[in-house]
């Protein structure tokens, strides 16, 4: 019961995440708009696959990452982060908390997740370095820490 609790929480946390503060509206032109991102690549490392992320806020996104194989194997995640960029740098730093799911073996597999790192953007492109611990609770208890390079490009 408690795995399931575990397990349940961040369903219910991680979507409020980014309600904590409103879009960023943006004037040019005389014109108020409104600023979302989307970005689109892919991440090699410890956990290697696709990976999306979708900005709405200067400081709030949505991470997403997905794996899976020929053998029936599937993950996902995603992670609610918030954004500091370094002063007059092309860096920015990311931490923020998320869920994984998926399946293995014919096993369903759920848990809290966590994701930290840094991005290095050129123009339209981001190299990505990340770092996400995750604990899955569901079959069984059990923790790892990823990590991954990525390169993303913004639609």
């Amino acid at each position: 019961m408690i795995r399931v609790l575990l397990a349940v929480i961040p369903f219910l946390v991680v979507p409020l995440a980014p309600l904590s503060s409103a879009a960023q509206d943006v004037e040019f032109s005389g014109r108020t708009a409104r600023t979302s991102v989307l970005e689109v690549g892919a991440v090699v490392g410890t956990f290697s696959g696709f990976s999306m992320k979708y900005q709405r806020h200067a400081s709030l996104a949505w991470d997403f990452h997905s794996s899976f194989n020929a053998n029936g194997f599937f993950r996902a995640r995603i992670h609610a982060l918030r954004e500091n960029p370094v002063e007059n740098s092309p860096l920015t730093f990311f931490i923020g908390p998320g869920i994984t799911g998926g399946t293995s073996d014919s096993e369903l597999i759920l848990g809290p997740a966590a994701e930290a790192g840094v991005f290095f953007g050129i123009e339209h492109y981001r190299i990505v370095l990340q770092l996400m611990p995750e604990i899955e609770v569901i079959p069984r208890l059990e923790g790892r820490l990823l990590a991954g390079v990525g390169l993303r490009i913004t639609l």
